[in-house]
């Protein structure tokens, strides 16, 4: 009987490379968004108030309907 061997990265582990690459993506994200507003010195971003409570349901409803278009 063979026993498979249950990872949290199921995809990785059999070399999809679709998700290597978003898992590196995702890794790589800090870094980039660090050196991004590193490099705007000219630019100050606003800080995050009230406002910012409505950005993360704006924020998943957007990544919802862009998800349901591409699908």
């Amino acid at each position: 009987m063979r026993v498979s061997v249950q990872t949290p990265f199921n995809a990785p582990a059999q070399a999809n490379g679709v998700a290597i690459l978003g898992i590196a993506t995702c890794l790589a994200a800090p870094l980039i968004g660090l050196l991004l507003l590193r490099s705007m010195s000219r630019y100050q971003p606003p800080p995050m108030r009230r406002w910012a409570y409505v950005l993360y349901p704006v924020h998943s409803l957007a990544l919802l309907a862009s998800r349901e278009a591409l699908v």
